[in-house]
Parts: C-alpha cells; sequence; structure tokens
C-alpha cells in the first residue's frame, strides 16, 4: 500500500504513512478502503468525518491501472459510507491528490456537486 502511495506522489515528509494506516483503523476504519485485482493492490481512498466535513486521503490508483474505473469505484463507495454518516450535508476536501489526478478531482467534484450541497476541492 505504502508503495503504492509513493508511485502516486502521495507520501510527504511531514507525513508517515505507516501512522496514518495505523491512526486511521483507531478510527472509522470502515472509511479505509483498498482495491485489489488478482495480484495486487491497485487502488485505495481513506477518507474522514468529523462531524462536519467529509475528507478524502490517499486516494490512490496504480498507474499501470488507471482509467478502468477504480478510482470511480472507490470515489463512490467512500461517499456512501460518509454519506451514512452525515445527517445532513457532505462537503469533501481532497487532501494530497495523485500526480496525474486534476482531471479526475475535476470529474469527481462535478458529479458530486450534483449529489451534495457543498463540494470543496
Amino acid at each position: 500500500m505504502i508503495a503504492l502511495w509513493d508511485a502516486c506522489g502521495l507520501i510527504t515528509p511531514a507525513n508517515d504513512p505507516l501512522m496514518d494506516i495505523n491512526r486511521k483503523l483507531e478510527v472509522d476504519r470502515d472509511l479505509f478502503l483498498v482495491g485489489r485485482n488478482k495480484s495486487a493492490i491497485v487502488a485505495t481512498v481513506m477518507g474522514g468525518y468529523e462531524g462536519h466535513r467529509g475528507w478524502i486521503n490517499y486516494l490512490a490508483v496504480a498507474p499501470g491501472e488507471r482509467r478502468q474505473g477504480y478510482g470511480q469505484k472507490m470515489m463512490a463507495a467512500v461517499e456512501g459510507l460518509i454519506e451514512k454518516k452525515a445527517a445532513l450535508r457532505s462537503i469533501y476536501k481532497f487532501a494530497r491528490p495523485m500526480k496525474t489526478s486534476s482531471s479526475f478531482i475535476k470529474r469527481s467534484v462535478i458529479e458530486l456537486m450534483m449529489s451534495s450541497d457543498w463540494v470543496s476541492a
């Protein structure tokens, strides 16, 4: 998983990915999704909800597996889980977007705007 995040440019000196994984397993572990094909982890997303906003972290799709719908499936799944926690409306903030993901995020934000009151990217 950490190798996938590194390949997607999501690892920063300020964040320890192993610590982030361990923290997520302690709080809202149901918002930590991992997508696999037959042989490897190909996608991840780590969602969060602090009572006001939905957060998207570590949205990653393996470079060789992009444009196959994994990112859309991960976003749809985590969005549904966050919306179950949020009673009124959802505001999404993307933290540390993948390199080369700007068009994907723009498409996702447009789709989220159609179904949510507010979206922030």
